[in-house]
């Protein structure tokens, strides 16, 4: 959060905005490398060593960037912290996974979203002020002291994971499916028309077809298993695909202001955070908690494509969008704790490592198969001089239909409990 905010500045300071794309998104595809690559050494280093590594890169990464004579270097640093944090996500589900049973299990996952809600809401405006007062090196800087700080008081209690080393083979062919695809389909979105069309198409189907193999092989003929990575890895890429054009659509779908943007986004996380602190005996109430999740996700996203395509008066779409918003946060809260928890359900230790790799990649590759679909539908929509609202309303019904394809999966797997 904090180096995106900044990030601006440096281009402007260091006459790199050809960079600047590139540099944004460098980090998440180097993350979604990393863990397509599947677990290889990470199951053998065992958890401290994987901390050190991860925290290293992390570091290393971070003073790259702020001491970055060139925009290049701001990259290359972007690229590092990415690496890094690809490693961090696998340690930080695989300890989950080992350290808590199977009924406490989606209480902590849903109390991933609280831990990252205040820094979200936070780091921006910080970030903001450190760079007004002292540049944009130091505001990028900045976050290191606290990095540090939270490795070390979880590095000191990294003995507690029960970890069993095994041998995994780096798989390099997804990898480069996976990030090829991405690659095509932000190429042919910028490339507007019928080809650019065709390859945002084809480049998103190659990486989910690549995601899909990457899934398969960590559940390796656990079948109820994969069902629920594959509905996990379709949660996130309809909820985050739908929360990249959420200020889209009410800026230039809409034609409101960055204020009422901020609002609809922020009631959405609050939803989320909120309903992942929900007790479990609430879950119970509603059968398979993360399937109804998807229901909500889904009925949250069509209000959105609703908002963008009905013929209702501006503040009766706006309050759909807002409202919409915050039913979508509501099911991404009931089913992100859930679907990332059941994967570990009477799981051998030796393979936590696999496994949580295999749920931290179907997060990372959804958001960004997500972010891309959804950019990207509008994006050639620009190009072919389409109206905002339209392109937007789209892009929702699309997800739509990704959120009701993974309640499907999900629904199909109830009842057959992994293992």
């Amino acid at each position: 959060m904090t180096s995106s905010t900044v990030l601006p500045l440096a281009s402007r300071a260091l006459a790199g905005g050809g960079l600047y794309g590139a540099t944004l998104a460098a980090g998440s595809l180097a993350a979604v490398l990393v863990l397509a690559a599947g677990p290889g050494a990470l199951a053998s280093w065992g958890p401290a060593r994987m901390l050190l590594v991860a925290t290293s890169m992390d570091v290393a990464g971070v003073i790259v960037a702020a001491t970055a004579p060139s925009m290049s270097l701001v990259l290359g640093g972007s690229v590092l912290r990415g690496l890094g944090g690809g490693l961090l996500a696998s340690f930080g589900v695989s300890a989950v996974g080992s350290l808590y049973e199977d009924a406490l299990r989606p209480r902590v996952l849903g109390m991933f979203a609280v831990t990252w809600l205040l820094p979200a809401m936070a780091g921006a405006p910080l970030a903001g002020v450190l760079a007004a007062m002292f540049g944009w090196r130091w505001a990028m800087a900045a976050p290191v002291a606290v990095l540090l700080a939270a490795r070390v008081v979880v590095g000191r209690q990294a003995r507690l994971i029960r970890w069993e080393a095994g041998r995994e083979r780096i798989d390099l062919s997804n990898s480069i499916l996976v990030l090829s695809g991405l690659v095509v389909a932000s190429a042919g979105a910028g490339q507007g028309g019928w080809p650019g069309a065709m390859m945002l198409a084809a480049g998103v189907l190659l990486a989910a077809g690549a995601s899909w193999r990457v899934l398969a092989r960590a559940a390796g003929t656990d079948g109820p298993r994969f069902r629920v990575m594959v509905a996990f890895l379709g949660l996130c890429l309809a909820f985050f695909g739908g929360n990249g054009l959420i200020s889209l659509a009410v800026i230039d779908g809409l034609g409101r202001g960055v204020m009422a943007a901020s609002a609809a986004l922020a009631v959405g996380l609050t939803a989320w955070s909120l309903a992942g602190l929900l007790p479990a005996r609430f879950g119970q109430r509603l059968g398979d908690a993360s399937t109804t999740g998807l229901g909500f996700l889904a009925g949250g996203l069509a209000a959105e494509a609703a908002a963008q395509l009905c013929p209702a008066g501006p503040a009766l779409r706006l309050a759909l969008a807002v409202i919409g918003w915050g039913v979508a946060g509501l099911g991404m809260g009931l089913s992100y704790p859930r679907l990332s928890a059941q994967p570990f359900d009477d799981l051998p230790p030796q393979r936590a490592v696999p496994v949580g790799t295999a749920i931290a990649f179907a997060e990372a590759a959804g958001t960004a198969i997500g972010s891309l679909l959804g950019g990207g539908i509008y994006s050639l929509a620009q190009g072919s001089r389409h109206a905002a609202s339209a392109s937007v309303g789209q892009a929702y019904l699309l997800m739509t239909a990704t959120a009701v394809a993974a309640g499907v999966i999900s629904a199909r797997r109830f009842h057959a409990k992994p293992g």
